[in-house]
């Protein structure tokens, strides 16, 4: 007789301390954790103007993302949506700070295509902002070093326009030749038509500071 009971009161006592559990569980706990999932959820509630949901997000993204062996293609972009919270805010500082944290993470895992995505973001964003040339030139030249990909032709036509403001004739030269040749060999497409135009636009600048100016009309 006492084993019945005992083992009502064991079954009550366990659905009595789970439903308080539930009851205060926090609701981004109880939803889909995988990781393309949390992203989604996280860019929706930025997009809300919801902020505190979605740091909460990304916070729990980059705990999965820490854990997991193989690593989805979230783990390394929700740096990029990340750092729009702050961009929004006009705090420049903490989402160059997140750029950086993103292309760490991505050099950790050898994956090129967001090094070179993250690198180029802080070039930017230092453009944009009080970024000194000297930081701007290290990072672009940075990013000419990577293996060639998508983004590596933006890093030698950015770093060639400042090299022409420099008067470094040469190394403008160089780094726009290098570029040009990057982008001819990208697969054919609107990708690489606009690579092309914008490495086209920066070498007929080049002919018109240093060259032909008849050169820079046909470019």
């Amino acid at each position: 007789m006492l084993v019945p009971l005992f083992f009502q009161f064991f079954v009550r006592t366990s659905l009595f301390l789970f439903l308080i559990g539930f009851a205060f569980c926090p609701l981004e706990m109880l939803a889909n954790t995988e990781p393309d999932d949390l992203l989604k959820r996280a860019q929706a509630a930025a997009n809300n103007k919801d902020d505190q949901t979605a740091k909460i997000l990304y916070r729990q993204l980059a705990e999965i993302c820490t854990d997991i062996s193989a690593k989805p293609e979230a783990c390394f972009a929700w740096y990029e949506s990340y750092a729009n919270l702050p961009i929004s805010k006009g705090d420049m500082s903490t989402a160059l700070e997140v750029y950086q944290n993103g292309n760490e993470y991505a050099k950790q895992y050898d994956n090129i295509k967001w090094q070179a995505s993250y690198l180029e973001a802080q070039a930017v964003l230092l453009e944009l902002s009080t970024g000194s040339r000297a930081q701007i030139k290290r990072i672009y030249l940075a990013l000419t070093q990577l293996p060639d990909n998508e983004r590596t032709w933006a890093g030698g036509t950015r770093l060639g326009k400042i090299y022409i403001v420099e008067g470094k004739r040469d190394s403008a030269k160089l780094i726009l030749d290098r570029a040009y040749k990057q982008a001819i060999q990208m697969p054919k497409g609107e990708a690489q038509r606009s690579a092309l135009g914008e490495v086209l636009q920066m070498q007929s600048t080049w002919e018109r500071s240093f060259g032909s100016r008849k050169k820079a009309i046909s470019i």
